[in-house]
């Protein structure tokens, strides 16, 4: 009789741990469901703007860290480290810097989506810093003379500097995202 009490006693032990441990386990789903709810409450979705969307506000976005989500148009030879990408349709650009902490790119990337997060930083530039801007854009493609993109360039330089020289603006403004982060879209 008292090995049947003393089997029975043990069983009950046994049985009682495992009922336990399965209120545990129950226990700890429900954690994990509740850190996991909570977790993703916490994440942000990021919103990138358009290239003409951050042009038209970049006067008030300026210093600040901003998204957005263009075209690559061009990635420049002369260290891999700038990029324009264009607006939806393709009638203005803004230059992308990355960092040090970059690897240099290649022109492999031209035609693929981008969504860059970074500073946005206005360039205010007067008569004279438009044809430094010229010396210098003729220097850095020199040999691409007659290439289309050299073209272009020089052309919307020449009618930058007009525009000033006439007083239909007082300076221009070019504004650069010091890329933080990037991302590609094939």
């Amino acid at each position: 009789m008292k090995k049947i009490n003393a089997i029975t006693t043990l069983a009950l032990i046994v049985f009682s741990i495992g009922c336990n441990q399965t209120t545990s386990n129950k226990e700890k789903i429900r954690e994990s469901e509740t850190v996991q709810k909570a977790q993703a409450q916490k994440v942000k979705t990021i919103t990138y703007q358009t290239v003409e969307s951050l042009l038209e506000q970049a006067d008030k976005l300026s210093g600040q860290t901003v998204n957005v989500s263009g075209i690559i148009e061009h990635v420049c030879k002369h260290g891999g480290k700038r990029f324009k990408i264009l607006s939806t349709d393709g009638s203005q650009e803004l230059k992308i810097e990355l960092g040090e902490s970059f690897d240099a790119i290649g022109a492999d990337i031209i035609g693929y989506t981008t969504m860059v997060t970074g500073i946005l930083i206005p360039n205010n530039m007067d008569a004279e810093m438009v044809k430094a801007w010229k010396k210098k854009a003729k220097k850095n493609h020199a040999g691409e003379e007659d290439t289309e993109h050299f073209k272009q360039e020089i052309a919307e330089i020449l009618q930058i500097h007009k525009q000033i020289t006439t007083g239909e603006i007082p300076y221009y403004t070019a504004y650069t995202v010091q890329a933080e982060k990037y991302e590609l879209q094939e």
